[in-house]
């Protein structure tokens, strides 16, 4: 067992549980493994190869559309794209590469501007040349209206919502029913199987779980359900305690589910960490649009 080790994210203590003693490889246990390997290295000085090549090409003063003829490689032309990685008309563009941060790339580029290339996940290389740009301009009011209507009434539905959770569940804690709370907004408590710890499905997240199991017996709380566009107001019907077993019986099931809990811990830790240091603001109202295309909604 290590002593405390001081993290990126937080101590952490390490403990060996094996050590397996070192054995002389046998050749043809691993022959097929070098073989992929020489062939993933050949192929990655190739491409290298081709890299120089084009590079040579582009000083000498060839354009892309020049040296992708003479090497037989292809051209991929996007017609427009803007900062959110949409078209003007809120449409994926045609032919865009699913290449990470492209956008970003681009739209710090000048028109005609060679610049080096680009490195791609799978080992590869690729160039970007910009033809043109297109001054951004305000959509007339008319051409959006509808738009902005639904994405404005979508925030709007949010806020209300979270706002009308959070006061039945101030009612519900001040000693009103669940049952009353519920025929109020035409609708009918529903009571659920007992749940651990660690449930969650569709109707109960995790923060949701976590919040009943924070709450007292007879206690109101309240979380997002689905896919975050609808709220649950829970309340803890009743608290038992489990009794302890002499076997072994779900102490696996128990085991997967605390480590699940201390990764996702550390994710949020470390998204906390990222916020802190980059501001970061979710536009709700594009992700909507983009959902919804998405879907065919």
């Amino acid at each position: 067992m290590s002593d405390a080790i001081d993290g990126p994210l937080a101590h952490v203590v390490l403990k060996v549980e094996n050590i397996s003693p070192a054995a002389p490889a046998v050749f043809e246990d691993h022959k097929e493994a070098i073989k992929a390997q020489l062939v993933e290295d050949a192929a990655a000085d190739a491409v290298f190869d081709l890299y120089n090549k084009i590079e040579d090409e582009r000083v000498g003063g060839a354009t892309l559309d020049e040296v992708a003829t003479r090497f037989s490689l292809d051209v991929v032309s996007v017609d427009e794209a803007t900062r959110t990685g949409l078209t003007r008309a809120g449409q994926p563009p045609a032919n865009m590469p699913s290449i990470p941060g492209l956008i970003s790339e681009v739209y710090e580029m000048d028109i005609g501007i060679e610049t080096p290339a680009n490195d791609l996940p799978d080992g590869g290389y690729y160039w970007v040349e910009v033809t043109g740009v297109t001054p951004a301009e305000v959509k007339p009011l008319d051409d959006v209206r509808a738009q902005v209507i639904a994405l404005w009434k979508s925030e709007q539905r949010k806020v209300l919502l979270d706002a009308l959770a959070q006061s039945l569940v101030e009612r519900g804690n001040a000693g009103e029913s669940i049952d009353a709370l519920a025929a109020e907004q035409s609708r009918v408590a529903q009571t659920s199987q007992p749940m651990l710890r660690r449930f969650s499905n569709d109707t109960f997240s995790r923060i949701g779980v976590n919040s009943l199991f924070g709450s007292p017996e007879g206690g109101f709380s309240y979380a997002l359900a689905g896919f975050g566009d609808s709220m649950v107001v829970m309340q803890v019907a009743k608290i038992e305690t489990p009794e302890p077993g002499n076997g072994t019986a779900g102490l696996d099931e128990i085991h997967d589910a605390l480590s699940e809990r201390a990764g996702d811990d550390l994710i949020a830790s470390l998204v906390t960490a990222l916020q802190e240091k980059h501001v970061v603001e979710v536009n709700y109202g594009l992700l909507d649009q983009m959902v919804g295309d998405a879907s065919g909604s």
